[in-house]
């Protein structure tokens, strides 16, 4: 969690956007004046193998005071129906019978479908990196004796 809230705020934003209530109501609320609703700040307070819970501070024009907001995204979410023109969907996590991943494992390759769907791939290597460094099974990981340049 702390990874992310620090480095990656910009990315829990788009979740945000992308994924939760959010999302709809920015929709709405920028439809006429662009600007109108805009997150400050975003940051995970909880996160399990299922939900990521985000704190997002949002500022409203006219209003002089943010307003702060918790909303949850299921990992295995969709893109919500008002935002689908600018993010697309991705297929599931497959999940394999007999097969237990490590729960970071699994969180982190939940996180990377949630980041292709809002087009930040570039963050997918640095999560399965961050697995690895926290006691992951090495899910993502390409082996040292692979021949890649042969």
């Amino acid at each position: 969690m702390g990874y992310l809230n620090k480095h990656h705020s910009d990315l829990l934003a788009e979740f945000a956007k992308a994924f939760s209530s959010v999302g709809t109501e920015m929709a709405k609320q920028n439809a006429w004046s662009g600007g109108s609703y805009i997150i400050d700040k975003c940051e995970i307070t909880s996160i399990s193998t299922q939900l990521l819970e985000l704190q997002v501070t949002i500022q409203i024009r006219g209003n002089d005071k943010p307003k702060m907001e918790i909303v949850t995204v299921d990992l295995d979410a969709d893109v919500i129906p008002e935002r689908q023109r600018r993010y697309r969907s991705r297929p599931l996590v497959p999940s394999y019978k007999g097969v237990e991943l490590a729960a970071i494992d699994l969180v982190v390759r939940k996180l990377c479908r949630l980041c292709w769907m809002v087009q930040s791939p570039s963050v997918t290597g640095k999560l399965i990196q961050l697995a690895i460094q926290l006691g992951g099974d090495g899910v993502g990981k390409v082996p040292e004796n692979m021949y890649l340049n042969q």
